[in-house]
């Protein structure tokens, strides 16, 4: 009844979720799952197997790939439910002399249940690299996109996939976090997790956590001895890294706290989530030799096991500032990830393609002209000017991605072009579509086989597709099937 409270026993049911995400979506990866998890909690349910699996579509076909692991980890909770039982943990510091009895909490199974997602995706899929190159370097008051440079050993990748990069901490900020932490590098940590067993603190620290971002959690606080000066300020440790909230406890001698003080403390820290981006390289034109001497003595020589991405930089951004900030090479993780935009890889390089693009749309775009001018230079047959590009984008981004497009239209693969940066008059890149001097091209590389990549934001996606619905007439793009490919982001 409304404005009635309904009242559960404590501990009246058990629950296992499991969370059909995307973990290319990092912010609202399993969203659903986790509210689902948290109403439970405050019913009084207690969680079998972690609670909450997150299955990840991005990593495998099918939801029911990832359901089988999934119930490979219930099956024995369920087997043991009747002597399983919440117990509580006693905890101790070394150096005062107290216990104290903490029950496990909310953010205890939570913390676990992403840890444990990290840790199959780190033991999965997810490969070592580093960062060997970034244009134009860091520098106060840029705004514009930086040509990111990974070398990704000796792994292939295919053109036009997605990326995601994890942003690994930087050692000498490790070394700070073990020392406030008051462990070593080799301990073990003790987490009481059976797939992370052997688990160094430094391993832990170095590719679990974010050292960046702040706590948000902090009931372990009460299992500190009490403060010898002023109150621990929650606030002001909410507002910092935390590393800084790290440091800031160990100064104040409340840290280091010792056994499983310490494993509280860890799975209070904030997990690292990955970042998405594009390939914004081809494998083909990476793997080509340089065309000139004077390209040999200006450039290193390119290599196939490098791999372009374009990053936007945005103020104290973890992976744009915090992490590019650091020393080349700078180590990372990263994955591939499927793209629709694949599909145009089938494409034979003669076949006429319309493209419209803004902002980071631009990263599959440098793929795919660095991917058609591989082909003519490694064909002898005749160029064919296939390529309709239109460009929305701000005018710090033009100069760092001009240089792909005057290779292409060196190469002859240009048919028509136009850039669009922002104005006043609010002329938007679709709008460029409509224009008596391009749509006649258009619309005759439609009819004569073309196909439309669309790369853009919501908003320049919904006004390109009416700018083609115009040109196109009765039918439209649904007409056109398969030949119309869009990604949006």
């Amino acid at each position: 009844m409304p404005g009635r409270e309904i009242k559960v026993p404590k501990s009246s049911f058990r629950y296992a979720i499991y969370g059909n995400g995307d973990s290319r979506y990092s912010s609202t990866y399993n969203g659903a799952a986790l509210s689902v998890e948290q109403r439970f909690r405050r019913l009084g349910g207690l969680p079998l197997a972690e609670g909450v699996y997150h299955g990840d579509s991005s990593t495998h076909t099918t939801a029911l790939q990832a359901l089988r692991p999934w119930w490979a980890r219930l099956q024995p909770a369920i087997h043991h439910l009747a002597t399983d039982s919440p117990k509580l943990k006693r905890l101790h510091s070394d150096q005062v002399g107290h216990a104290y009895l903490l029950e496990p909490t909310n953010y205890h199974v939570e913390a676990k249940s992403r840890l444990r997602l990290r840790s199959q995706q780190l033991l999965g899929d997810f490969q070592k690299a580093s960062v060997v190159k970034l244009t134009p370097w860091l520098r106060q008051g840029y705004q514009g996109t930086h040509l990111v440079t990974l070398d990704v050993k000796d792994r292939s990748y295919e053109d036009l996939s997605g990326i995601q990069v994890l942003p690994i901490n930087q050692p000498v900020k490790v070394r700070r976090a073990l020392r406030a932490l008051g462990v070593n590098a080799s301990d073990i940590t003790t987490l009481d997790m059976l797939d992370m067993a052997k688990l160094t603190y430094s391993s832990f620290l170095i590719e679990y956590i974010d050292l960046e971002a702040p706590i948000r959690e902090f009931d372990w606080l009460e299992c500190l001895p009490p403060a010898t000066t002023n109150p621990i300020n929650r606030e002001l440790l909410r507002s910092q890294s935390a590393l800084d909230s790290l440091e800031h406890l160990h100064a104040a001698g409340l840290l280091p706290a010792y056994g499983t003080v310490t494993s509280s403390i860890c799975l209070a820290l904030p997990p690292l989530h990955p970042r998405t981006y594009s390939v914004a390289s081809s494998l083909s034109y990476k793997s080509q030799p340089p065309l000139s001497v004077e390209k040999i003595r200006s450039k290193s020589s390119p290599t196939n096991n490098h791999l372009d991405i374009l990053v936007k930089p945005f103020p104290q951004g973890r992976f744009s500032q915090a992490f590019l900030s650091g020393p080349n090479p700078t180590p990372l993780r990263y994955r591939l990830l499927p793209s629709s935009a694949t599909i145009l890889l089938t494409l034979p390089p003669t076949t006429p393609l319309i493209i419209t693009v803004t902002g980071a749309g631009f990263a599959p775009v440098r793929c795919l002209l660095q991917r058609r001018i591989a082909a003519v230079r490694a064909s002898s047959s005749e160029r064919s000017s296939s390529i309709s590009l239109f460009l929305g984008l701000k005018p710090a981004d033009i100069p760092l991605l001009s240089d792909i497009i005057n290779e292409a239209a060196a190469e002859g693969l240009m048919n028509s072009m136009a850039i669009v940066s922002s104005n006043e008059e609010k002329v938007r890149v679709y709008d460029k579509l409509l224009e008596e001097a391009t749509r006649e091209k258009v619309r005759m590389s439609v009819d004569s086989g073309g196909w439309v990549f669309v790369c853009t934001n919501p908003e320049a996606a919904k006004g390109t597709r009416a700018a083609f619905d115009e040109l196109l007439g009765e039918g439209g793009i649904d007409g056109m099937g398969e030949r119309w490919v869009e990604e949006i982001f």
